[in-house]
């Protein structure tokens, strides 16, 4: 399949701009992505595929300052034992839980998922709830791009090919924060999902004061549901709150008919993830 493409594995970040600076390469981590695509047809095998997995410094999860810094190549499973995502971030590490199956999981990245840009990718609602920062580095310097400016479309981004995504940086929220990742496949495991939605709530003596609410696979991009946020802010979390919300976030999506779903139904199902993810919220709080 790849037997006349030329495989590069670079020793460090330095040596993967300057080649990418140089070459039109296809650059993979895990692979999950690209190798699917290949094997299907769908994308024609590459000239030159330069290699990341073997790089350790973009598999590096570390705190600096009120930030946590997640390396592009930072494994699913790697997430899902980090305690400091599981401590500060549990709704992406319950996005990582719910990724393909345990062989995926231990070669599929973060950073590949991302640049991937399909609407239903995992990972990405909660990075949208949080948002994330991107570092996006070439051979003169890197730039940062906020996760919701960097996709543009299914499989559109703002990489440039001469860049290499190298890091998505997080700030820790102040204070009691609250979240939710929920989703919809036609099967437990192993399937694509058809609706996912992700929530970051903050608390302030009972009273909301940051809410971000971001839905997947019903847009040609994960889109924030900014109607439910309205509704939130400023209010105490309760049933009624939670019913208003779950019904106006059906609006805030535009849906499409598939081969995995209607658009009816996924707009409907929005409500109804919306609606658990806020109840565990909420059950939290009165916990």
């Amino acid at each position: 399949m790849l037997s006349d493409s030329e495989v590069i594995v670079p020793k460090n970040i330095d040596e993967i701009l300057e080649v990418i600076s140089k070459k039109k390469a296809a650059v993979i981590a895990g692979g999950t992505d690209l190798l699917v695509r290949i094997k299907s047809g769908i994308t024609p095998p590459p000239k030159v595929i330069v290699a990341l997995d073997k790089i350790s410094s973009l598999h590096k999860i570390a705190k600096k300052g009120n930030r946590v810094i997640i390396g592009a190549s930072a494994t699913y499973n790697e997430i899902l034992h980090s305690e400091l995502i599981r401590d500060n971030f549990p709704h992406l590490v319950g996005a990582a839980a719910e990724v393909g199956s345990p062989q995926i999981r231990s070669r599929g990245t973060i950073g590949g998922n991302i640049v991937n840009a399909s609407p239903a990718g995992d990972s990405i609602p909660p990075l949208y709830t949080l948002g994330a920062e991107l570092v996006l580095r070439c051979i003169n310097g890197e730039r940062r791009v906020r996760i919701d400016k960097f996709i543009k479309g299914p499989g559109k981004t703002v990489l440039r090919k001469n860049e290499l995504l190298t890091a998505i940086e997080i700030e820790i929220p102040r204070g009691k924060p609250y979240y939710f990742f929920k989703r919809l496949g036609t099967r437990r495991a192993l399937a694509v999902a058809k609706v996912s939605a992700a929530g970051y709530i903050g608390i302030d003596k009972g009273i909301v004061e940051k809410a971000k609410i971001a839905l997947g696979a019903v847009g040609p991009t994960v889109v924030y549901s900014h109607s439910v946020e309205k509704i939130l802010l400023g209010k105490k979390l309760c049933e009624g709150i939670i019913s208003s919300s779950a019904e106006v976030s059906k609006a805030d999506c535009n849906p499409i008919d598939d081969i995995r779903s209607e658009a009816n139904y996924r707009r409907e199902m929005v409500g109804v993830l919306v609606r658990r993810g806020l109840t565990k919220i909420l059950e939290e709080i009165d916990g």
